[in-house]
């Protein structure tokens, strides 16, 4: 299986391509302008054949500082994308990083949470948490200390659970 992580950002989204198989293997990361990202993501597209996407969501403006209208635009660059995603029957899921910390339900915590074990996680313990992946053999590729693009790999893993000899997907996905 063959799956594109998006984290969008006001400005610019990081992206990555993971193929899941017994282990996952990063194949490409990288980021764009949000100007042009149609064509970027079409190019993505006609390299790879992507299964499914992933792409991080705006929940609530967790951080006050961040101003009305910024939020407004990285709400338009999700729906570009996911627009994309759609208009090409492509399986997707949007997700948070992370969900609500009291009386949480499996179902509340974000992919962040999911992927790291972690109450409040950041993008320093994705990265973390990806290259102990890759020390047990578990994560193959490149994994640059970047948070968006570590971001884009991480949230591609969020449902899967580490198996002896591989990888078992938790959750399914919907188009």
């Amino acid at each position: 299986m063959l799956r594109v992580g998006a984290d969008p950002g006001e400005f610019k989204t990081a992206f990555a391509v993971v193929e899941i198989q017994r282990r996952a293997r990063v194949l490409e990361v990288g980021s764009w302008l949000n100007e042009g990202l149609a064509q970027n993501l079409e190019r993505l597209f006609e390299r790879w054949s992507i299964d499914e996407a992933i792409v991080e969501g705006v929940g609530r403006p967790w951080n006050k500082r961040i101003p009305p209208e910024a939020l407004r635009r990285l709400q338009g660059v999700v729906e570009e994308i996911v627009g994309f995603f759609r208009a090409r029957g492509l399986p997707f899921r949007e997700v948070l990083a992370s969900g609500s910390v009291l009386w949480q339900e499996v179902g509340d915590l974000g992919w962040r949470q999911r992927l790291t074990g972690l109450t409040k996680p950041n993008e320093e313990d994705v990265f973390f948490t990806l290259m102990a992946w890759r020390r047990a053999g578990s994560l193959e590729g490149r994994i640059p200390h970047h948070s968006h693009i570590v971001d884009a790999i991480g949230m591609t893993l969020f449902d899967l659970s580490i198996e002896p000899g591989g990888f078992a997907l938790l959750t399914q996905t919907r188009s």
